[in-house]
């Protein structure tokens, strides 16, 4: 007999997860400059359309692992998810 575990199945969707850790980039004059998302710890990423949330995705899984946990406990307002209720 094997054990294997159940694919984990995500709380969140890369929408979601993005939206909660990434704001859109600034310049000088208050402008936003498209492609460039800068992290609640800092971290400027780039965001294309032929890459998704690929590349934020990947920063937050693995400079912010207990992603899932700190969303949870947020504030539907900043999660755009009714998960809380």
């Amino acid at each position: 007999m094997t054990l294997t575990s159940r694919p984990h199945h995500a709380t969140f969707t890369p929408a979601q997860v993005s939206g909660f850790y990434f704001r859109p980039c600034r310049d000088d004059h208050d402008e936003v400059i498209l492609e460039y998302f800068r992290c609640r710890c800092g971290t400027v990423r780039k965001q294309t359309r032929r890459n998704g949330y690929s590349n934020l995705m990947q920063h937050v899984r693995r400079e912010h692992p207990d992603y899932e946990a700190i969303m949870l406990a947020a504030s539907t307002a900043e999660t755009g998810s009714m998960l809380s209720y």
